[in-house]
């Protein structure tokens, strides 16, 4: 059997070589959409909403989550708590916030505006 000794370490023609001159940062740019442009998201702040994501985000929407289900059902008897729970649904919502953020690597600055 004739075994090719490549670079990747695949005995096969038509498996894909993997780049090994790719770095960390670049690949995570080009995970983010935004290829190797100049233009695209910073890995720092990739970095920092990952962790708020993790650390904060995570909590944060499992609590609301919670607590929206528990008093949505009683929006319909009191009226007064809409308001409550439009705050809850946007704390459940942080979650997503704080990912897409990620993947754009925007400052935390520009996010909250």
């Amino acid at each position: 059997m004739n075994r090719m000794n490549r670079r990747d370490g695949s005995s096969h023609r038509n498996m894909p070589r993997f780049d090994y001159g790719t770095s960390f940062l670049n690949a995570l740019r080009i995970a983010a959409g935004g290829g190797l442009s100049a233009g695209s998201g910073n890995p720092l702040w990739m970095m920092v909403w990952l962790s708020m994501l993790m650390f904060f985000a995570f909590p944060i929407s499992g609590i609301c989550a919670g607590w929206y289900i528990i008093i949505n059902p009683f929006t319909v008897v009191f009226d007064g708590l809409n308001n409550m729970t439009d705050w809850l649904l946007q704390g459940v919502h942080f979650t997503h916030f704080c990912a897409k953020h990620m993947m754009e690597g925007t400052p935390i600055n520009q996010a909250f505006k």
